[in-house]
């Protein structure tokens, strides 16, 4: 493991990567600017590099809590809303094909998918911050940029495939259905419209699924090193005059001769 300094003055973060790392561009796991890795004390600029202002994960954003929050409620309230309009008198009108129930619920979806983009940038910028917390405070995380990069891929993946969810399970069966009473599209065409959301959802999940890679790899090669130290453990005996660790079969202690 090499020790490499990030050369952003805002940052200027100290951490471990891997010696196959050094000479290559790396993102530094706390501003994530890129850079040349080179190794601590050397000069890791390049060429007319200039450096961005903080990123989100050093910058704690309050107003983005504040945001999540609020619009949080106002989708709780428009899916309750949605639910509970069925049973207002009044919306059993006929207006252009379809009742008003079903266009106040039209409505609300469109709200709502819009609410959601909205919340994409605020919900990146907050996940990314108290990634940046973990990081720096998690021994796991400290010394392997690797993993940091992991994690960060997987966390934004989830929002995305999450964010694909809500659309799929709630907003599109609602729309889709009132499209077809209104125009009368081909229900085969909707098929191939949620065929695609899908399609779109399993391409995310394949992404969370190869970000964990380095996870599966770092969590590999603990339990390995761990299986190989219990084994070497069970078979060997110590000296108990010099307590060298010897062989099970040995009958003489290979550091000072005597007797085991």
């Amino acid at each position: 493991m090499e020790k490499i300094m990030c050369p952003n003055p805002q940052c200027g973060k100290v951490f471990m990567t891997r010696e196959e790392i050094v000479g290559k561009r790396i993102k530094c796991p706390y501003c994530q600017n890129v850079f040349l890795a080179k190794k601590e004390g050397e000069n890791p600029l390049m060429p007319n590099q200039t450096f961005s202002a903080p990123t989100a994960i050093s910058v704690f954003k309050k107003e983005n809590l504040g945001i999540i929050v609020r619009y949080a409620i106002f989708i709780f309230a428009c899916v309750i809303a949605q639910f509970f309009i069925q049973f207002l008198p009044g919306t059993d009108i006929i207006i252009w094909k379809t009742t008003l129930g079903n266009w106040i619920n039209i409505g609300l979806s469109v709200v709502i998918f819009l609410v959601l983009i909205c919340l994409l940038i605020p919900l990146k910028q907050t996940a990314t911050y108290y990634l940046g917390l973990v990081f720096r405070k998690g021994k796991l995380f400290s010394q392997k940029p690797e993993l940091q990069i992991a994690v960060s891929s997987v966390s934004m993946n989830l929002i995305l495939l999450v964010f694909i969810a809500v659309i799929y399970w709630s907003i599109l069966p609602s729309i889709l259905s009132s499209l077809r009473i209104l125009f009368g599209f081909n229900p085969t065409l909707f098929k191939f419209i949620k065929l695609g959301v899908t399609i779109v959802g399993i391409i995310f999940l394949i992404k969370i699924i190869l970000s964990l890679r380095p996870l599966f790899r770092d969590w590999s090669e603990s339990i390995t090193n761990r299986a190989t130290t219990l084994t070497e453990k069970m078979a060997s005996t110590s000296c108990p005059s010099c307590g060298t660790k010897n062989n099970l079969e040995a009958k003489f202690c290979s550091s000072c001769g005597k007797p085991i």
